[in-house]
């Protein structure tokens, strides 16, 4: 990985495709993608809203991958989204991802990092130290439970 930076709003196109694009990665169906498809389009309004954080990860001038946090300004912060490109995951991007927002998390105050997980990325949201604390039901697709996830920041 080169660098770490955040996002701006020229880069929602890229970052609404490089979702859709690391989430179709687990299999899913045409319809489950469509249905997916508002809630993985980021506008640059969005992204520049300083009450959240987009950050993406950089190499060989590449965006690579990103994660965005939400409720900054609070003990609990919401890792919303973590997504690394499909042909790169597995060489440890999303961890040093993960490793970022969690220490950002930390710089903002933030007590507590919580996460609504894909199932597909439970495992490594554990293997990242969080904890299940629970699942959620989807508001994208009903009658489809997700994992929550949480850890302390302070220990």
């Amino acid at each position: 990985m080169n660098y770490f930076r955040r996002a701006c709003g020229s880069d929602a196109r890229f970052l609404s495709e490089l979702a859709f694009r690391a989430k179709a990665h687990w299999g899913y169906t045409p319809e489950f993608m469509d249905a997916c498809q508002r809630e993985l389009c980021y506008t640059p309004i969005q992204i520049d809203d300083k009450n959240d954080i987009y950050t993406v990860a950089i190499k060989e001038d590449d965006i690579v991958g990103f994660y965005k946090l939400e409720n900054i300004h609070h003990p609990r912060i919401v890792l919303d989204d973590l997504f690394v490109e499909p042909s790169l995951m597995g060489l440890g991007i999303g961890k040093m991802l993960f490793e970022d927002a969690k220490q950002t998390a930390i710089n903002h105050h933030g007590l507590y990092l919580d996460v609504q997980s894909d199932p597909n990325a439970k495992d490594f949201y554990e293997n990242m130290g969080m904890s299940v604390t629970g699942q959620q039901q989807s508001d994208v697709i009903k009658g489809r439970f997700l994992p929550t996830l949480t850890m302390s920041l302070t220990s």
